[in-house]
């Protein structure tokens, strides 16, 4: 089987998830074949069944079992019901592992060929919504329940053989498409797999445009592509900041120029290739960004490949991990219908596993406000306000302050009064004085 590899485009872009290290085993087991291998549509059973239940893999630290079937049992619903996610990628094919895909007309840089020919629109589909293995039971998809929407943006270039440059027009292009679709009965999740390291007028007003319907942009933070000695994003800098070259993720965040757009948030993964696994040291292939919201660990997640058979992640990948957060933020819609998109972020953002030790305003630029917890976000709780405002972050109330009695009235006739009281009293004692000495005077007589 022919496997296309992504070419590195000239401004950088590498397709999350595409990169092939050597080293040696995990520690733990990764089984199944590898996502990255399978980009072609083949018959099924080209692949083994993965094995789910790995321990450390993300559906264990994640706790997606007991999550989805806590949300049975508080909704009688399937987690992701009723939600719809777009995804926003290489394409998707719709398989008997994706219950529900719903595809939208390519984008124009998509154009080029009728069949997909690459996995990453796929792989991020099933770990969104890939239905639970049938043998085991076992789940794929964190929110199963959920509708996708597939929204190609890119496939192969001139020669068939190299995808198409990513730029910020193409994602530009794929959410001027969708935006129409975007709402409550609609699209309410837009995963984005890839960046750019350019920030443009018309990708920004497209970003807005989505997030001002309502819907959640849910972005990879981006993995070091450029290899070059020279690149800033060649090796880690104590203190890099790369938010301003992660775009549309870098919108998480303020600028001294632009604010902040509401309603995207900046994913990033833990973990790093090799045999490290998941508590390896990161620097080595995570960009550091002060947007980054929250991360989830992703090396070893189980999909769908494009021959319809299930697949392993075996390097970890900020656009995997962007998945599985809008597949705990499909399943929190399913729980909380009438929640609107801020309560919805506060309860992923507030549970996450640095929330509880650090102010959740101020996230850091390695994790943000930590790993996503899932079963703490369904079942912790919370009351955030139309806001997404907490109660505990509301202003100190203030000391009640006594109420002042109202100021009496002038008495113009306290003075007059007061003297007849004393004249009173004077004269009443005078009269007691004599009654005494009435006696004494008599018999002096």
């Amino acid at each position: 089987m022919r496997s296309r590899r992504i070419a590195l485009t000239s401004a950088g872009v590498l397709l999350a998830g595409s990169l092939v290290v050597a080293g040696g085993g995990p520690s733990y087991a990764i089984d199944g074949d590898e996502c990255l291998d399978i980009n072609e549509v083949g018959e099924p059973g080209e692949n083994d069944v993965t094995q789910f239940a790995a321990d450390g893999s993300p559906a264990s630290a994640l706790q997606v079992a007991a999550t989805q079937q806590r949300v049975t049992e508080l909704t009688g619903k399937v987690a992701g019901d009723g939600v719809t996610v777009a995804v926003l990628d290489s394409g998707v094919l719709g398989t008997g592992g994706l219950l529900d895909v719903e595809a939208g007309p390519p984008a124009p840089g998509a154009t080029r060929t009728r069949d997909l020919v690459w996995h990453q629109g796929t792989l991020l589909a099933g770990i969104i919504a890939g239905a639970p293995d049938e043998g085991t039971g076992s789940p794929v998809g964190i929110a199963p329940g959920a509708t996708i929407y597939d929204q190609r943006i890119y496939d192969t270039g001139a020669d068939d053989d190299d995808l198409t440059q990513v730029d910020a027009d193409a994602i530009a292009d794929g959410l001027e498409a969708i935006a129409p679709r975007v709402g409550r009965g609609g699209i309410r999740i837009v995963t984005i797999g890839v960046r750019v390291p350019a920030d443009t007028p018309r990708l920004r007003a497209a970003v807005e445009r989505v997030t001002e319907r309502g819907a959640i942009v849910v972005a990879a933070s981006g993995e070091r592509t450029d290899l070059d000695a020279e690149s800033p994003e060649a090796v880690f800098r104590a203190g890099e900041d790369r938010a301003e070259s992660t775009w549309p993720a870098g919108y998480a965040r303020a600028t001294e120029e632009e604010d902040a757009i509401p309603g995207v948030l900046s994913v990033t993964t833990t973990g790093a290739p090799g045999d490290g696994g998941e508590d390896a040291a990161p620097e080595g292939l995570i960009l550091f960004s002060s947007a980054i919201d929250v991360a989830a660990p992703s090396r070893g997640a189980v999909s769908i490949a494009l021959n319809g058979r299930y697949c392993s992640t075996y390097v970890a990948s900020t656009a995997v991990a962007a998945a599985e957060v809008s597949g705990v933020l499909a399943l929190l819609m399913t729980a909380y219908p009438k929640d609107r998109r801020e309560q919805v972020i506060t309860r992923l953002e507030a549970t996450a596993s640095g929330a509880t030790r650090v102010d959740p305003a101020t996230p850091n630029t390695r994790t943000g406000r930590g790993v996503v917890q899932p079963f703490e976000a369904l079942t912790r709780p919370l009351s955030p306000d139309r806001r997404g405002a907490l109660p505990f972050g509301a202003p100190p109330e203030r000391e009640a302050v006594p109420a002042q009695l109202p100021e009496a009235a002038p008495d113009v006739l306290a003075s007059t009064r007061d003297n007849a009281v004393w004249w009173g009293l004077l004269g009443g004692g005078a009269l007691v004085v004599l009654a005494l000495l009435r006696p004494v005077l008599s018999r002096r007589r």
